[in-house]
């Protein structure tokens, strides 16, 4: 992550917070302005920005194990690349689902609702990322120009 910020340009400040944990921060108005204009204001209102999620087959294979590094956990008796992602926010549960159908992945979201009103409710996305829990494999569709409403 931090190669990524510094060929993007930035210089970012790294703290060793624990054993193997860091924390990488950047500092820059444009990407302030632009993230929050694009992922959301607050946990509860992140997402995905909207042409992210029309990115190609190995783009959003790249940002959903990017984002199960970030905010997700893998698990160690599911399949190979089975993970379980985190979020209070409804809409980014939605939208990772959403990757998940356009990659073929199964996946299953729970939600933890939360008696304190001070805490927001959680989503839990489960997903499997191989071959063997694939929705439609790759190879079983085709293409077919349509037009109207689906």
């Amino acid at each position: 992550m931090i190669e990524v910020f510094r060929e993007l340009g930035f210089e970012p400040s790294v703290v060793e917070c624990r054993s193997n944990n860091l924390i990488i921060s950047i500092c820059h108005g444009g990407l302030w302005e632009w993230l929050r204009r694009n992922c959301g204001i607050g946990s509860n209102n992140k997402q995905i920005p909207g042409a992210f999620l029309d990115l190609s087959r190995r783009q959003l294979n790249i940002l959903l194990y990017a984002m199960a590094d970030g905010d997700g956990h893998y698990t160690e008796n599911g399949s190979d690349g089975a993970f379980v992602y985190s979020t209070t926010s409804k809409l980014l549960a939605d939208q990772m689902q959403e990757v998940c159908v356009r990659l073929g992945y199964t996946s299953v979201m729970r939600c933890d609702v939360k008696d304190n009103e001070k805490w927001a409710d959680q989503y839990a996305i489960s997903v499997h990322g191989d071959t063997r829990h694939q929705l439609m494999p790759e190879r079983q569709t085709t293409r077919v120009p349509y037009d109207g409403r689906v």
